[in-house]
């Protein structure tokens, strides 16, 4: 029985492939074939995999609700526009052939299960989108061949003639009522993980790429391909950019407390060949106000240059730190005997040599801690970019995670891997730290703030982000050189290839499709340059001319990535001396 659906997504690929050889009635009944065994694949995998009460549900919500809807738009136009079914694809009821409901079935539930791999919050409009995307390749070549049509397509897609906008729209709305139905129905997908979801991976896959393929080669209709994918791409990002601008609104942002912290606060500076950066930060720290019990400790981790000495000289405690233990890296070792140095203190702030901090930062800091109610808060700097190569790729780190991480939903959801963090300027407090096993729980991370944000989340501590460009300035690498060396170290474990190839999609594509599909690519490249404006602006960032060159930086960033991936495969990286493994 398990082999079943493997057997029907190898018919479906058989039948899908015979599509453009064929012609007229036998392309017709070839169609209706296709749509039964695509919905056979769907409906046995669902049994096979979740049993007869999810396949119960996905049959009423996608089958019965696609007829109900579909039934709708025949009679009243609404929600689809007016149109009607010719008779070359089988027996009708109510006026719809019958396996048009199934086409809805066929897609949705590899579209239901691809989008519960991608995410658990998204799951509901990723879905959608990923069914009602189909419909931009599905209704223009339906509409080529006669079998349905329009009494009015206008307006219509550029390029994609026959088929209004009001039923791409509509589309997407059913989409979003079948997936949101489907979520109230079956709830969380506790058969995921032991399941076997190559089947309706592969089905996805299959059908939009066969889809491309066959219209853009065989079928004699590239501007339906190409004109749908760029909109299909422009939508995608205009929904980021909306996403970057709803979490700039919502972004928590630190400002001097009205009133003194009372409470013992530990400033905690690891350094290792920091002579030549230092001294701004050491001055900075000096100065801070508003924290009467405020204690500023350094550890030297291994300085070659001088460091020690130097901060010695502006009367900081400095304290030389122990190599380290094997299976630890330098940082995260660093940090533990820091925090292990001010067993006292309630809030402990790690501050990298290279962040410049006003007067009040640490008191607002404690305070944005408090006002949070959270464990640890990351306070974003402003990032100082002066030469091209930074102002090229630094621009991108506040940039990815006002677009692609729900901010708010991040602070309230328990989950480890909805978490992000910064590990220049980090705000945490000592129970909560030392709940989550502090920098111990995250001694082999290269990512070491990231995953200490996650072992809080283990721990059942609540994380949260800030935007601290008014109090915090933070020049990471001086010139390109030390940019990529720095990055090398950790690209290869922050960004797998399919990141880097949606990245490249979404904004490194749009201004070759210019060429092809003007509207839809110049919307997207435009779409792009809008959320990093509203990114700079959100962070105190530079937002003119840089953000125009949103493309460049995506793809100079793909080749950070790759060189990082590159020298890590070699066992050729190496930071401050050390070599990373």
């Amino acid at each position: 029985m398990r082999r079943l659906p493997w057997l029907l997504l190898g018919a479906l690929v058989l039948a899908q492939i015979g599509y453009p050889l064929t012609s007229g009635s036998g392309r017709a009944g070839l169609t209706v074939v296709t749509v039964l065994i695509g919905y056979a694949t769907s409906v046995t995998h669902a049994l096979v995999s979740r049993g007869v009460r999810v396949t119960a549900v996905l049959v009423a919500v996608t089958t019965g609700g696609g007829l109900a809807v579909e039934a709708l738009g025949v009679a009243t136009g609404f929600p689809f526009g007016a149109y009607a079914y010719a008779g070359d694809l089988g027996p009708k009821l109510a006026g719809v052939p019958l396996v048009i409901p199934l086409a809805w079935t066929w897609m949705a539930w590899p579209a239901w299960v691809v989008a519960g791999r991608v995410t658990t919050r998204w799951r509901v409009p990723l879905a959608a989108i990923a069914l009602a995307g189909w419909d931009l390749f599905l209704d223009p070549q339906m509409v080529a061949e006669g079998y349905w049509t329009w009494s009015d397509p206008h307006p219509a897609l550029p390029g994609v003639p026959g088929v209004p906008l009001t039923n791409y729209l509509a589309w997407l709305l059913v989409a979003l009522l079948m997936m949101s139905a489907l979520s109230q129905l079956l709830g969380r997908d506790p058969c995921y993980a032991k399941s076997d979801n190559r089947v309706p991976f592969l089905a996805l896959t299959w059908a939009y790429a066969s889809s491309a393929v066959a219209q853009a080669v065989f079928l004699d209709l590239p501007g339906t391909v190409l004109t749908p994918l760029s909109w299909l791409l422009a939508a995608t990002v205009g929904a980021l950019t909306l996403h970057t601008a709803v979490n700039a609104l919502l972004l928590r942002r630190l400002r001097a407390p009205g009133e003194a912290v009372d409470e013992p606060v530990a400033v905690l500076l690891p350094v290792r060949n920091e002579a030549g950066r230092v001294e701004p930060c050491l001055r900075a720290l000096l100065a801070q106000r508003g924290v009467p019990r405020l204690r500023i400790v350094a550890l030297d981790d291994g300085s070659t240059d001088g460091t020690a000495g130097m901060i010695e000289e502006h009367g900081i405690r400095v304290v030389e730190g122990a190599p380290p233990p094997a299976g630890w890296l330098g940082k995260p070792y660093a940090c533990q005997q820091l925090a292990d140095l001010v067993p006292d203190a309630s809030v402990l702030v790690f501050v990298d040599a290279d962040v410049v901090l006003a007067p009040d930062a640490v008191a607002a800091a404690v305070a944005g801690l408090r006002a949070a109610r959270a464990d640890l808060l990351s306070p974003y700097p402003r990032m100082v970019a002066r030469t091209a190569g930074e102002r090229l790729i630094q621009p991108l780190l506040q940039w990815s995670w006002l677009t692609f991480l729900p901010l708010r939903a991040m602070e309230r959801s328990a989950r480890p891997s909805l978490a992000a963090a910064g590990g220049q300027f980090l705000v945490a407090d000592r129970a909560g730290y030392d709940r989550a096993g502090g920098h111990a729980a995250v001694h082999d991370q290269v990512l070491e703030d990231v995953a200490l944000a996650r072992a809080v989340k283990r721990a059942g501590g609540r994380i949260a982000l800030a935007d601290a460009s008014a109090l915090a300035s933070c020049r990471m690498y001086a010139g390109w050189r030390e940019l990529a060396d720095g990055y090398a170290k950790s690209l290869w474990a922050a960004v797998g290839w399919p990141v880097v190839l949606l990245l490249l999609a979404l904004y490194a594509l749009p201004p070759l499709l210019v060429t092809v599909a003007p509207a839809a690519g110049l919307t997207a490249y435009l779409l792009g340059v809008a959320g990093r404006v509203i990114s700079a602006a959100a962070t105190g960032g530079r937002a003119w001319p840089d953000a125009l060159a949103q493309p460049a930086s995506v793809v100079a960033f793909a080749w950070l990535v790759a060189r990082s991936r590159r020298l890590h495969r070699q066992g050729r990286l190496t930071w401050r001396g050390r070599s990373v493994p």
